[in-house]
């Protein structure tokens, strides 16, 4: 399965009305309120090197990316919270420069929080974080 990603305008009501990918639309509807924002649900894996590990990877890092020059807000969660920890430190450690136009949003663990929150303020990114399901 690969990710999905999801725009978010206003108060639009996902399509699924429960579970974890319910609450990640839900939580990032209720950070971002009006503004658009993107909504990056990263399946969970096991195998570090596997190929739904990398698209993840590959997909935030250009959404990210768009950071540098531009306003993007995007919210990142998975059913495993450590799964969307890595994509996110992953992609971020890829890329040179600052993110000024970035604001993330992670949908997680407490436990995975601190290393997030790290590599994105160190791109000079916004982090607002809420607890997962």
């Amino acid at each position: 399965m690969l990710g999905l990603v999801f725009a978010l305008t206003g108060c639009v009501a996902p399509t699924q009305s429960s579970g974890p990918q319910a609450h990640a639309l839900e939580k990032a509807r209720d950070v971002f309120i009006s503004e658009k924002a993107l909504l990056l649900w990263v399946p969970s894996f096991t195998d570090p090197s596997s190929r739904v590990r990398s698209k993840a990877v590959r997909d935030f890092k250009t959404l990210s990316e768009m950071g540098k020059t531009g306003t993007i807000n995007v919210a990142v969660a998975s059913p495993k919270s450590s799964c969307a920890r890595l994509v996110i430190c992953d992609a971020l450690s890829s890329i040179e420069g600052q993110l000024p136009g970035l604001t993330l949003l992670f949908v997680g663990d407490a436990a995975d929080r601190e290393a997030v929150q790290v590599a994105a303020e160190g791109h000079g990114a916004k982090f607002r974080f809420e607890e997962g399901q």
